[in-house]
């Protein structure tokens, strides 16, 4: 809350519900009358129970607060009694904090009037850092995030934490425009027919190259493919023995907890070209009839 009482307009009202800044939006009048209609952000603090609900919607002093009523003079009746509740020292806190956010020009001559136990307030540092960065004072706006107060570093450094735990809201934005716009759905056709053309080639490669080795076919959904090997193989030694050789095949025994499965590989294709598929069928027929002595019982029906 500044030190002065100002009127505000609709379209300046919406400016600032929109700038970022915190704002509480208060509706002076009686409950009564505020059912029958009332602005859409507005919550209702009557005269006669101000003091009781106020701390509760407003618990910090700095914010910015917007009375409205029905032009009867309550807003400033109530805005002047919560003016009562607020020390000279975090008023001029609030005007800093209100002409930064703002963007006025003169706002840093009001920042440097706010007590000295007050620089370091939280809220005071990101309208700072912020006025600056939107002025182009970029180098200014990164000294502040660089050097923080010591009692803030604890804190700022938990909320970074908590942020990224998740995405962060603009990638969310980003993606969900670009999901709305029908991107991601043009990109899954795209990625279906290419992956379908890496299936179809992976199979014929095997069946070719390791058709007495391996028995493998193709699926209607996924990223990968299993390729069974003879009931009396072990999957774990054949993968370590591929893995010897640069090849990275999962045994499906490993996927598996209780239930028994004939041994196989698992096999990905979806980010591989056809060129490097190839070279790995090659070195994986190679290993599979040297290292661990299967036969490729289709090259001796051939003979």
């Amino acid at each position: 809350m500044t030190s002065d009482i100002r009127r505000v307009d609709a379209l300046q009202l919406k400016a600032q519900l929109h700038d970022g800044g915190e704002i509480a939006v208060l509706d002076a009048r009686e409950e009564g009358v505020f059912a029958r209609w009332h602005l859409l952000l507005a919550s209702c603090v009557p005269l006669s129970r101000l003091e009781l609900l106020v701390d509760d919607l407003v618990p910090r002093r700095t914010a910015r607060v917007v009375w409205c009523d029905d032009g009867d003079g309550a807003s400033v009746i109530a805005a002047r009694r919560m003016m009562a509740r607020v020390d000279a020292d975090h008023r001029a806190l609030g005007d800093a904090r209100i002409r930064l956010a703002g963007l006025d020009n003169g706002a840093e001559r009001l920042v440097a009037r706010v007590p000295a136990a007050l620089q370091n307030d939280p809220g005071l540092l990101y309208e700072r850092m912020r006025w600056r960065w939107r002025k182009d004072h970029y180098a200014d706006a990164i000294a502040i995030l660089e050097h923080p107060p010591e009692d803030l570093v604890r804190p700022f450094t938990a909320a970074r934490h908590l942020a990224d735990r998740q995405s962060s809201g603009l990638l969310q934005a980003i993606m969900t425009d670009f999901i709305l716009d029908g991107h991601f759905a043009r990109h899954l056709r795209r990625m279906r027919a290419l992956y379908a053309e890496r299936q179809d080639f992976l199979v014929d490669q095997v069946a070719r190259r390791l058709g007495g080795l391996l028995d493998i076919g193709p699926r209607d959904s996924g990223m990968y493919l299993v390729a069974w090997l003879p009931p009396d193989r072990s999957d774990r030694a054949v993968a370590a023995a591929l893995a010897t050789a640069g090849i990275t095949a999962l045994p499906l025994s490993a996927l598996t907890l209780a239930a028994a499965r004939p041994p196989g590989l698992v096999l990905g294709y979806t980010g591989h070209g056809e060129v490097a598929m190839a070279r790995v069928v090659e070195r994986m027929a190679a290993v599979l009839e040297r290292k661990i002595g299967l036969i490729n019982h289709s090259k001796l029906e051939l003979r």
